[in-house]
């Protein structure tokens, strides 16, 4: 009897458990019941408290082992995001910098491209105005050899033409001479600009003593030319080095590598050059 009560009343029977729609239900029929047995019951049901609090306890030890590990997955989540974010941003920046160096090496290679185009247009118009004074020459001597009739005359003409020749010959080198030294200047400035052309290998790097003024090293890249005309400071790049001679970035001037050549970066004090790097 007390096994049937208990599959009947508190649910262990689903098919019996049905017939009861409340809980007062429940409790009408246990009422019905002896009063041991009721009893009985009523030990079952704390019993079966009991059963029922280490299964909540797990549940809710799980469902906080869940929220903690979502919300440490979540942390995770959010420092890769940050971390890549730093990531892209750097790489923005370097690719930034690189467009800028391309720019200016590109700028720098037009206009050594144009500088050498009118050294060639100067030489074309050079030649151009030689022939028109050596034809200019000819026509004035074929009509003085139409005027004059005897020999000495025709042989003055001759000696003059001659000259005239030779003045336009000369006249004729020294045009090719200004023309080849303008070819020379803009062929010298391309290749200055290349050299200065923000290439850290042919940068010319010193190692100085301790500056006497301002009491720092100055650093290897930061010496200055001394004397610069340009009355700015900038690096030294290589322009011969089996001739020891540098090129100066801010002024272009050409000078042989030595101690006299550099002053502190600061304060414009000569420093000496106790190692080249």
């Amino acid at each position: 009897m007390i096994g049937a009560a208990r599959f009947s009343i508190f649910g262990l029977d689903p098919q019996m458990a049905y017939d009861y729609r409340t809980r007062d239900d429940e409790q009408e029929a246990l009422k019905g019941l002896p009063k041991s047995i009721q009893n009985e019951l009523i030990t079952i049901e704390s019993s079966m408290d009991h059963f029922k609090k280490p299964e909540m306890l797990i549940e809710e030890l799980r469902s906080k082992m869940i929220i903690a590990d979502a919300r440490q997955r979540e942390e995770q989540a959010r420092k890769i995001a940050m971390e890549a974010e730093e990531v892209r941003k750097q790489q923005q920046a370097l690719a930034e910098e690189e467009r800028k160096k391309t720019d200016a090496l590109r700028t720098e290679t037009e206009r050594a491209a144009e500088a050498m185009r009118e050294a060639q247009a100067n030489a074309q118009r050079f030649k151009q105005q030689a022939e028109e004074h050596r034809a200019a020459a000819e026509r004035a001597l074929a009509e003085q050899k139409k005027a004059i009739s005897d020999k000495e005359n025709y042989q003055k003409e001759a000696e003059e033409y001659r000259r005239i020749a030779e003045r336009e010959k000369a006249e004729e080198a020294r045009y090719q001479a200004a023309a080849a030294e303008e070819k020379r200047k803009a062929e010298e400035a391309n290749r200055i600009s290349l050299l200065t052309a923000n290439v850290r290998s042919n940068q010319w790097l010193v190692k100085t003593d301790l500056c006497p003024t301002c009491k720092t090293y100055c650093p290897s890249n930061s010496v200055a030319h001394n004397g610069c005309p340009s009355g700015r400071m900038g690096n030294w790049y290589y322009y011969d080095r089996s001739k020891n001679q540098m090129v100066c970035e801010a002024c272009r001037s050409i000078v042989t590598c030595s101690p006299e050549n550099v002053v502190c970066g600061t304060c414009q004090t000569p420093l000496r050059v106790i190692e080249v790097l």
